[in-house]
This record gives C-alpha cells, sequence and structure tokens, in this order.
C-alpha cells in the first residue's frame, strides 16, 4: 500500500501491444525504474497502466518487480475489455489484476461516445494527465487528430492536444515523455532501443525532487493522511520563517547598538562583536535559503488548500483541484499542481464530504476567525512599532532640550564642562541610533509578515461566501473553487515577498 500522508511519483505507461525489441527493451525500463527509485527515495512509486497487451504489460511486470505499486486505469468494463485479449492473454491480464493496489474504469473527459476508440482515448487522456514521467514504448510514428494509440497518447502528454472541457483552466505545456524506442512487428527496419527524452527533463526532474523533499519532511511528522501532512510541513516551515526573520532584525538591531557603542563610547572591543554579528547574520540567511523556510512554508500551504478542496470534489470525475489552477499557480508551484494530480489517482472513488451550505459556512467561519486572529495580531505589531516610535521621539526631543538647556545650542552658554557635555552627547546618540535602528528592523519584520494584505484577503473571502451562501445553493461549483483557488495564488505571491534577508 502507498503511504496514506506521502504523495506518490506516478510512471504512466504507454506503448505498442506487439512490437519487436522487448528483450533489449526490458533493461532499459528497468534502469529507468531504477533511477526514478533512487531520485526519490522518500516517496511512494506508483505505475498507472491500462494493462494493454504488449508494452503495459511489460513496463507494469518491472514496476512490481522493482517495488513499485501499480493502480490500473481501464478503458472499459473488466468484461468488455477482456474481448480483446486471447485466453493466455486473459489469463495473464488477471493475474496481474491481482496484483494492483486499485483498478477502475477511467471518467469521460470529453463530451461522451458511444465507441470503443472513444473508451480507449480517454484513458490515453487520463494516463497522459495524471503522472509525473509517461514512458511509451513506441516507434515515433505521427499521432492522428482525434485518435487514440501510443503516438497520441504521447502528443496529449506533451501538448494537452484534446479538446479542454469548459471548466478546465490552461495548464502550462510541461510534460515529460521517456521514449523507449522500439519497432512494430511490420516494420521494414528496426529501430535501436534506447531513450530519447521529449519535454523539458531538467524542470520536471526538479519537480519530482521537489516532491520527493517535501515526503522527506512528511516522513518526520506524526500525520495521518495527507491533508494533516501539509499542514504539518506548512506550519513548521512558517514557524522557521518567522524566527528568521525576528532573527535577523534582533541581531541587525545588536549591530547598531555595537557599533554605536564602539563609535561614541570608545569600547572598543566591540568592534568584535560588530563581526561575530555580522557573521552570524549571514549564516542565518544562508541556512534560511539552503533550508527553504519561506518556500516550503507556502507551498505546503498550497498544497494543503488544494488538498483540502479536493476533498469536496468527485474523485471519480476526470477533474481535480489543479485543473482549476490559475496560470500563476502552475507556473509558481508546478509540483503542487502534479501532486494533486498523483493524489487524484491514488484516491479515486474515495468518498467526498458532502457539499452545499454547510460548506460554505464553515468556510466564511473560518475567514472570520482568522480576520480576527490576523486583526489581534496586527494590532499587537502596532503597538509595538508605536510604542519604539514614540520613545524615539522621546529621546530626540530630550537631545534637543539638552542641547537647548545644556549646551548652548542658542544661547552658547555651556552648564557642564565639554568633556562630560561629550558624555552625555555620545550617551543621547546611542539612544537614539538604537531605537531608530530598533523601529526600522522591527517594521521592515512585520511588513514582511503582509498582515494587511492577510486580512484584507480574508475580508474578500468572508464576502465571496455570504454571497455564494444564496448564489450557489446546495451546490458546491467550479466557479467558487476558482475563487477560493484564487485567492490562494495571491496569498502566495505576497507572502513570498518576505523572503530573509540582509538589509543593514
Amino acid at each position: 500500500m502507498h503511504e496514506e500522508k506521502k504523495i506518490p511519483i506516478v510512471v504512466g505507461v504507454t506503448g505498442h501491444r506487439e512490437y519487436i525489441g522487448a528483450d533489449t527493451a526490458e533493461p532499459v525500463i528497468r534502469e529507468e525504474l531504477k533511477r526514478i527509485k533512487a531520485m526519490c527515495p522518500n516517496s511512494p512509486l506508483v505505475i498507472l497502466s491500462s494493462l494493454a497487451d504488449g508494452a503495459d504489460r511489460q513496463c507494469a511486470k518491472i514496476a512490481l518487480e522493482e517495488g513499485y505499486t501499480m493502480i490500473v486505469a481501464l478503458p472499459m468494463e473488466k468484461s468488455e475489455y477482456a474481448n480483446d485479449f486471447s485466453k493466455e492473454s486473459l489469463e495473464e491480464f488477471e493475474e496481474l489484476l491481482s496484483k494492483a493496489e486499485d483498478v477502475f474504469i477511467v471518467p469521460d473527459t470529453e463530451p461522451h461516445k458511444e465507441t470503443r476508440e472513444y473508451c480507449y482515448r480517454q484513458a490515453d487522456i487520463y494516463i497522459a494527465e495524471h503522472c509525473h514521467l509517461l514512458m511509451a514504448l513506441w516507434d515515433g510514428s505521427e499521432p492522428v487528430e482525434g485518435g487514440c494509440g501510443t503516438a497520441e497518447t504521447v502528443d496529449i502528454r506533451l501538448n494537452n492536444s484534446y479538446e479542454v472541457p469548459e471548466e478546465r483552466n490552461i495548464c502550462p505545456d510541461n510534460g515529460l515523455v521517456a521514449h523507449i524506442k522500439v519497432s512494430r512487428e511490420e516494420a521494414s527496419e528496426q529501430v535501436s532501443c534506447g531513450i530519447e527524452w521529449k519535454g523539458d527533463k531538467a524542470s520536471f526532474e526538479s519537480v519530482m525532487k521537489k516532491t520527493d523533499e517535501y515526503n522527506k519532511e512528511v516522513g518526520k511528522t506524526d500525520a495521518k493522511d495527507r491533508l494533516s501532512a501539509a499542514d504539518k510541513v506548512s506550519i513548521l516551515n512558517q514557524k522557521h520563517s518567522g524566527r528568521t526573520l525576528l532573527f535577523i532584525a534582533v541581531i541587525a538591531t545588536a549591530i547598531t547598538t555595537a557599533f554605536l557603542l564602539y563609535d561614541e563610547a570608545s569600547m572598543h572591543m566591540l568592534i568584535i562583536a560588530c563581526g561575530v554579528f555580522i557573521v552570524s547574520l549571514i549564516l542565518i540567511v544562508r541556512i534560511a535559503e539552503r533550508n527553504r523556510y519561506l518556500l516550503k512554508y507556502l507551498e505546503a500551504r498550497v498544497l494543503a488548500e488544494a488538498l483540502r478542496i479536493g476533498e469536496y470534489m468527485d474523485k471519480s470525475s476526470s477533474v481535480c483541484a489543479s485543473d482549476l489552477f490559475t496560470w500563476s499557480m502552475w507556473t509558481d508551484n508546478p509540483w503542487v499542481g502534479w501532486a494533486v494530480r498523483a493524489v487524484h489517482v491514488v484516491e479515486h472513488g474515495k468518498e467526498i464530504r458532502g457539499l452545499g451550505k454547510d460548506f460554505i459556512e464553515s468556510q466564511k467561519k473560518y475567514h472570520e476567525k482568522a480576520l480576527a486572529r490576523v486583526e489581534k495580531k496586527n494590532r499587537t505589531n502596532g503597538n509595538i512599532l508605536l510604542i519604539a516610535l514614540i520613545i524615539t521621539i522621546i529621546s530626540y526631543v530630550v537631545a534637543l532640550v539638552f542641547e537647548i538647556t545644556a549646551g548652548g545650542l542658542f544661547s552658547g552658554n555651556l552648564l557642564m564642562s565639554p568633556e562630560r557635555l561629550e558624555w552625555y552627547r555620545s550617551l543621547l546618540k546611542i539612544v537614539m541610533g538604537v531605537m531608530s535602528a530598533a523601529t526600522l528592523f522591527a517594521g521592515n519584520y512585520y511588513g514582511k509578515l503582509s498582515m494587511e494584505e492577510e486580512a484584507d484577503d480574508h475580508k474578500r473571502m468572508i464576502l465571496l461566501f455570504e454571497n455564494a451562501k444564496s448564489e450557489y445553493g446546495e451546490k458546491l461549483s467550479y466557479k467558487l473553487i476558482r475563487e477560493m483557488l484564487g485567492e490562494n495564488a495571491r496569498w502566495y505571491s505576497y507572502k513570498s515577498r518576505g523572503k530573509a534577508e540582509i538589509s543593514l
């Protein structure tokens, strides 16, 4: 069984039913499956196949031997599909089917037609859409528009070439295909077996590596399911990111204090402290960059919200939450989009939560509570900044009064010795400098938290769900889901500006 809290890496399979070179293709298939396994050691691995004769079954058998779990996406009812197989082939099909983790009939993606070719094409589309990598045992022949088969599956994977239903958004053409070259039996000449990559290999391997990096963190949590795992990973990295920003603000203020004491109070040893603080600041920023605390927090939160929405969407439908992602969500977080599609495969047929007014009301209450928390925190932070500003102004007023009364700013009359006067001036400079720096760095810290923008987002969503209660009635529509995902995209956009950086 795949781990219930991790995101699976899904390898889809397509290929010719009859081809020359199965023996030479086997080591190539095995090597590629092993390479993926080595690349993603923390992730459950799934082979997605229709188990047709030939390539589908050869890849499935090897994948099972390499420790992959198998999910079978049938183009039609099993009894009808069995008409394609000979007696020996049917026995092999039943044996492989018994080893599958899940078996289901693919949903319609295009308008329904009562033809066998249509059913096969829907399976082609489903597999092409829902895998991280498509493995194609193929002779390289050209696709036929509206057709079904290996060439068409590859074309769909690379170009989203089928007619997209109205409820979907545009997805970047970032598919990856491992083309394992084989020849059809009737071919006049054989092609040499090997892999030719089609698509952006580096980009898509980055998607798989980020998925595995996420799964590694999930493995350290006590989460019971994928949604709670995403929540926990997000919260953990949010804490790390927030602490990093706070440390930067505190250390930057300490650097200012140490330098002023060195300069104004002639505490010369503090120049060493300045160096230590600066090195510490650089290390903290580098650690935050290397561990990607901010991006991990944001990405896991985007994933959690998409998974949460997915719990209210029909798992037996061809449409999943990532199909409704905005263009910016796909380009900012492609691994999250493909993670949601992979989850849609392994959770196919899972019971969905009830839709309607209860959901809308619960979302409205969630945003009302979140708004109250953000506004309370924003008031607290505003009070802290106000106090720091007041102290800064008071220190300035004290310094001005001191210069007028004791320093002879206008009269020229000094009320104390020059040495004592300079001592007080140095003290006032240190206090004013430290408070100004503290106000500046605190303002930068709170600014990166983007609480005012977050509060505005919650207000917009409260109004949305208030209106949705009457507009959508008992049905959760794609329009409402898009609004929720759009809010998530906006949140990611302004929160991503809170990057840890050195600013002295």
